[in-house]
């Protein structure tokens, strides 16, 4: 077996050796006009001489240089080849009839070098694979499968189950299925029907519970695993959390899969529009006083509204389009701005009543025109004053009637206070509450006047107790010290 030793040397080195040969005939030529030139100079000879001289010399310099470079000249292309492969592992080898073996690819080989002049034995590992199917929903990976048309065509179905429903849109699983296909260990593979069950893994039908007598949501939460939050958020019906109904059926919990199915259902809603409430100012009642001066109405709306499922439950909803068809009408409420006066009194200081001061004086001024009972069994006490001027609730209390009365009050005014108390405001000219509005003491409900059986302006002022009149006066308190009254 013919064996060389090849020496550490590159490729780049024998194009070198060219140049540097070329670049020292060139040099040795220079120099040689430099020593002709020197010698001619310094001993005075002949140039001929000196010419002569080079002429027998450099022949033989010039063979012995390049005797010493032709191992390199004369290196063949394998050689040279040798050479790079040995430059690039750095190290020296031994080529052998420049024979190699192959190496499967699908082989993984681990061997060691034996000692100079023993065979090279390679342990080969084979690795046991074949072609199929990596299943993956989303990102999560499941596992792989020879054939992936059993698994297809029960994701199909599924979907086949939700298109054949009407109105039904944008049906589609929620995560991405993919099959990736290649080739796989053979210890990484599981039946289609394993990989089925897999897929399918989750609880595939609700579980309900039945309320029995003497249950409550925190225990049925308990016993279930599960908040009570959740428990009214998955039985929505639920109103009042402490009321338990025997006989009762509860969601304890949904049904899910690993891949749900979500589609959309557009559905049409006829649903209540709330009417808008607008308040206006009014100096008819008195500053912290309102009143309705027109009732609101709702009104109608037709929505169309898409409604958002995962597998049959439903999750949100959307609305597409909306269309009023009954108009809601405004409610527009009067807010008082009328000053209320607490503090009315008569007058002139001849009328001192010294009552309870239960109620207060009923009108902005005017004096006592007639006191209580007397000859023809009067049953109030008459205040004379301007027609238009203000007559004032006595108390706090609520309008029990306002308008007109037939047997003489003309229109008047009673307002009912507590503890069986009322009082009556006849003879207005005007007036400015309605049934059953609440009036505070010192609100302006009407005008004073001359109506019904009266004559001349004034007010009749009555005072009831349990519907008996009683005399104002014991319920009015004026008094008068100099030129003031004091209260």
């Amino acid at each position: 077996m013919n064996k060389k030793r090849l020496p550490l040397l590159n490729k780049d080195v024998y194009f070198d050796v060219k140049k540097i040969i070329k670049y020292f005939f060139n040099f040795i030529s220079k120099i040689g006009y430099c020593i002709v030139y020197s010698l001619s100079t310094m001993f005075k000879l002949k140039t001929h001489f000196i010419l002569k001289l080079l002429t027998y010399c450099a022949p033989v310099v010039t063979i012995l240089i390049f005797l010493s470079f032709m191992p390199y000249l004369s290196a063949d292309k394998s050689l040279l080849e040798n050479i790079k492969k040995e430059d690039n592992i750095k190290t020296d080898l031994i080529v052998e009839d420049n024979q190699c073996s192959d190496i499967n690819q699908e082989e993984v080989v681990s061997s060691k070098l034996s000692p100079k002049n023993d065979e090279t034995k390679p342990d080969i590992i084979k690795i046991d694979s074949q072609d199929g199917f990596a299943i993956f929903i989303d990102d999560e990976y499941y596992g792989n499968v020879l054939e992936k048309k059993t698994i297809e065509k029960m994701f199909e179905e599924r979907l086949n189950y939700y298109r054949s429903q009407e109105n039904l849109e944008n049906i589609k699983f929620q995560k991405n299925i993919r099959y990736n296909p290649g080739t796989y260990p053979k210890d990484t593979f599981i039946s289609v029907e394993e990989m089925l069950l897999k897929i399918n893994d989750g609880n595939i039908e609700e579980k309900r519970y039945e309320i029995q007598q003497g249950d409550s949501l925190s225990l049925i939460a308990l016993n279930n695993n599960i908040t009570i939050e959740q428990l009214l958020k998955l039985n929505p019906e639920i109103t009042d959390p402490n009321l338990c109904l025997p006989g009762q059926s509860l969601l304890i919990m949904k049904a899910y899969e690993n891949n749900p199915i979500e589609y959309t259902k557009k559905v049409e809603k006829i649903i209540e529009v709330t009417y808008e409430t607008t308040t206006e100012e009014s100096n008819q009642i008195s500053i912290g006083q309102s009143a309705v001066l027109s009732a609101g109405v709702n009104g109608k709306a037709k929505n169309i509204v898409q409604e958002k499922y995962l597998n049959n439950y439903k999750i949100g909803e959307d609305i597409i389009d909306s269309q009023i068809i009954v108009e809601p009408i405004s409610e527009i409420i009067a807010i008082g701005t009328k000053q209320n006066k607490s503090n009315a009194l008569p007058s002139q200081g001849s009328d001192l009543l010294d009552g309870t001061g239960v109620f207060m004086w009923p009108v902005d001024g005017g004096y006592i025109s007639d006191y209580f009972g007397g000859a023809r069994n009067h049953k109030g006490l008459d205040i004379g004053a301007p027609e238009g001027t203000s007559a004032f609730a006595a108390e706090n209390g609520e309008v029990l009637a306002s308008g007109w009365n037939m047997g003489g009050y003309g229109y008047f005014v009673m307002v009912n206070h507590s503890d069986g108390y009322a009082t009556l405001y006849g003879h207005l000219s005007k007036l400015l509450v309605s049934n059953g509005q609440k009036v505070n003491k010192g609100d302006v409900i009407g005008q004073i006047g001359n109506t019904g059986d009266s004559y001349g302006s004034h007010l009749h002022f009555e005072v009831r107790l349990n519907a008996v009149c009683q005399d104002p006066a014991l319920y009015l308190k004026t008094n008068w010290i100099g030129e003031k009254w004091i209260y």
